[in-house]
């Protein structure tokens, strides 16, 4: 990913794509039929960009997909959807009946990021985001650091809390009047 920013002249966006529930699909179908399928959405999703786009397998249930050309956020989304039909055809001809949901997020390149690490930790942010929002796809912008990293951090500042004793217990009686 670093040498493809490298030699990329211009922006791009890198699409962080998740497959939901694979380990289910694999339960289902069976490993053979279920990496047939994913090899097919990999063979999809390299037509849907032709030359413009580079598919990475990361992971057993992740793609990333590295878009050439990529003048603004919407040109971005543009490429999103397209993989998104992709996906859908491939479901159609692995004659899949429950077709795994995919979600996307996307980050830009020199927009968002400055290398290839802080690049993937956005699209990171955006495809966690897309999951708490319930959406197919995410732009990576500051509301994803945000909304994925705040319960983090309020955790973080209970435990510190308990381990330095800065938390107390004050009881309120209950009483009845009455």
């Amino acid at each position: 990913m670093a040498s493809a920013i490298q030699r990329a002249e211009g922006a791009l966006a890198l699409l962080l794509i998740d497959i939901a529930d694979l380990p289910t699909l694999q339960a289902r179908l069976g490993f053979d039929m279920s990496a047939a399928l994913v090899q097919c959405l990999a063979e999809r999703f390299s037509l849907a960009l032709r030359e413009r786009g580079t598919v990475l397998r990361f992971g057993d249930a992740r793609f990333c997909i590295l878009v050439t050309g990529i003048r603004n956020r919407g040109h971005a989304v543009l490429a999103a959807e397209k993989i998104g039909r992709a996906a859908e055809e491939a479901m159609t001809d692995a004659a899949v009946t429950i077709a795994p949901e995919i979600s996307i997020g996307i980050a830009l390149y020199p927009q968002q990021a400055a290398d290839a690490e802080d690049l993937l930790r956005k699209a990171q942010l955006a495809a966690a985001t897309v999951h708490k929002r319930a959406a197919r796809l995410q732009v990576f912008d500051e509301s994803c650091t945000e909304q994925v990293l705040k319960p983090w951090e309020l955790g973080d500042a209970y435990a510190a809390a308990l381990r330095s004793g800065e938390l107390q217990v004050h009881y309120q009686p209950q009483l009845r009047i009455a």
